[in-house]
């Protein structure tokens, strides 16, 4: 009898230290040789943006765009006398769906009817140079295949502040930015907020500096 209690109290002791070997906790292991740990509070300070390319033109993230904006496709119809541009707009990609027409998976979805906007050149001074402005949007600009960068104005859905872009153009591409950059054009701020890309008034700033630089068109003198 003796025996075996003596053995029920060996086995119950064993079982009670490997239970505390295997609870006990391991030592903290000390970083490799040519290893660096940061703590977790340095780790989150350094963590950078998952996209972050920086434009060659000095204007910003190319990835911090809000995309806000629209596009719309479409043919000029007119130039004004205070030189707004007449669209008539096939396709966009900012109107409900009910007004798209169906399985359309081109470039912009076709409209179920096309839509009249009145554009003016996003970052342009309107008041300046207005005679050579005219005469290069009659020539160069009228009757052809553009696309509208921008949003239309809250009061009024047909009228819009954008970008424009030439479609099949080797010369022009963007107009405000040529304008300004051949020195036709005088550059005016705008407000950016849901209009045009947010690195637009950077890009127009330096097409106006580049013009001055080189005394081009209205900055001969």
């Amino acid at each position: 009898m003796k025996i075996f209690i003596f053995f029920i109290i060996l086995v119950s002791g064993l079982a009670i230290v490997n239970a505390q070997e295997i609870t006990k906790p391991e030592p903290e292991k000390s970083p490799k040789s040519g290893t660096f740990r940061k703590s977790a509070e340095e780790a989150q300070k350094s963590k950078e943006p998952l996209f972050n390319m920086t434009s060659d033109d000095g204007c910003g993230n190319l990835f911090a765009e809000s995309q806000t904006y629209s596009y719309r496709y479409g043919t000029v119809l007119e130039i004004t006398g205070d030189n707004k541009i007449i669209v008539k707009v096939v396709r966009s990609n900012n109107v409900w769906d009910d007004e798209y027409e169906k399985a359309d998976n081109s470039v912009g979805r076709r409209l179920k009817k096309p839509q009249i906007i009145i554009a003016s050149l996003v970052g342009i001074d309107e008041t300046v140079n207005q005679s050579e402005i005219k005469n290069f949007l009659l020539e160069k600009v009228l009757d052809k295949q553009v696309t509208l960068i921008g949003n239309t104005k809250k009061d009024d859905g047909k009228k819009i502040d954008a970008l424009i872009e030439l479609a099949d153009d080797e010369e022009i591409d963007e107009i405000s930015e040529y304008l300004l950059e051949n020195g036709m054009a005088k550059f005016k701020q705008f407000q950016l907020t849901n209009i045009v890309p947010l690195r637009t008034a950077c890009q127009l700033e330096k097409a106006e500096a580049k013009a001055k630089n080189e005394k081009s068109g209205i900055w001969a003198k």
